[in-house]
């Protein structure tokens, strides 16, 4: 069991601080930003499923939340977290459907 934890809290780490980065990066709109996504990471039970597990409905707070944050955001977001594997000089992301 400890051993499925630490990937999953690494990987909560890591999304948490994508959406850090995210909201640096872009301070023009990091104050409409930085609340909104701050207020995802209820989803991270959803988010953090590890790898060929069942990935749990999303909870009513975490759906909330989304519906809170502006688009841009979240693609802003999602973006640079997509590029964190080449940042980190690993090889990029190639994910099933």
């Amino acid at each position: 069991m400890a051993a499925t934890k630490a990937p999953l809290s690494l990987l909560s780490t890591l999304l948490l601080l994508a959406m850090a980065v995210a909201v640096l990066a872009t301070p023009i709109v990091a104050q409409d930003c930085s609340a909104g996504l701050s207020d995802v990471t209820v989803c991270t039970p959803f988010v953090v499923t590890g790898p060929g597990g069942k990935a749990p409905n999303p909870s009513p707070e975490c759906c909330n939340a989304l519906k809170g944050v502006n688009q841009d955001c979240l693609c802003s977001t999602l973006s640079i977290i997509s590029k964190l594997p080449s940042s980190c000089n690993l090889p990029p992301l190639s994910c099933g459907a």
